[in-house]
């Protein structure tokens, strides 16, 4: 997949979890992030 954005967007692209960043250290860019995250893909149900 991120191979796939990166052709489409012409740039590169890092994905990562909610939770990853939910977790991280840095506080400025975690609320960043948080703040304007938007749902591409729904969570799959198992």
């Amino acid at each position: 997949m991120e191979a796939e954005l990166k052709t489409l967007f012409h740039r590169d692209i890092d994905l990562i979890t909610r939770q990853g960043i939910e977790t991280s250290r840095n506080y400025l860019r975690r609320h960043e992030i948080l703040s304007s995250a938007q749902v591409i893909y729904p969570p799959m149900k198992e």
